[in-house]
């Protein structure tokens, strides 16, 4: 009887990842975060009288929302990693290929493109929910928060993991 070969793979994890895991980089990303969501909300919200204010009362809600709209993404790509351990050929590259460089082929690079327009539509849903909310008007709710969602979206999920790992 022969026996099937055991292969170890070393532990890597993709970039995109580390927004599961808490850890001290959080205590630089959440501040960054706010202040890069402060500054597009501001320049989002165009000649609003007392935008200053506005800012301040409200930026917290974006900034959570981006982080949620972030951990959605990183969640796409997470299910698609459980889905090339799966599977086999070219499937397999493609979705590896999306974990650790995203420039390895075409369809590598188009699931992470995937990821990133699910995080910024996430964006793009929740901040205008919250915009809206607030009562500044449904047009300019509207185009606040796809402002937000194209500036903000996570585009470091293009970075690739494997220049970590060299």
């Amino acid at each position: 009887m022969r026996k099937k070969p055991v292969t170890l793979y070393n532990i890597l994890f993709p970039v995109w990842i580390l927004i599961w895991v808490p850890s001290y980089l959080w205590l630089t990303l959440i501040p960054v975060n706010y202040l890069i969501d402060r500054a597009v909300l501001f320049l989002g919200l165009g000649d609003l009288q007392g935008k200053n204010e506005y800012c301040r009362k409200h930026t917290w809600k974006i900034c959570l929302t981006g982080f949620l709209s972030d951990f959605i993404g990183s969640l796409f790509l997470f299910v698609l990693l459980l889905i090339g351990d799966r599977s086999d050929g070219p499937l397999q590259r493609w979705i590896y290929g999306a974990a650790y460089n995203p420039y390895e082929n075409v369809f590598s690079f188009a699931l992470i493109l995937m990821a990133v327009c699910i995080s910024a539509f996430s964006i793009y849903r929740f901040d205008r929910i919250i915009l809206e909310k607030t009562g500044i008007g449904k047009e300019r709710a509207r185009k606040a928060a796809l402002i937000l969602a194209i500036f903000t979206a996570p585009f470091l999920f293009f970075l690739p993991g494997n220049l970590l790992y060299r």
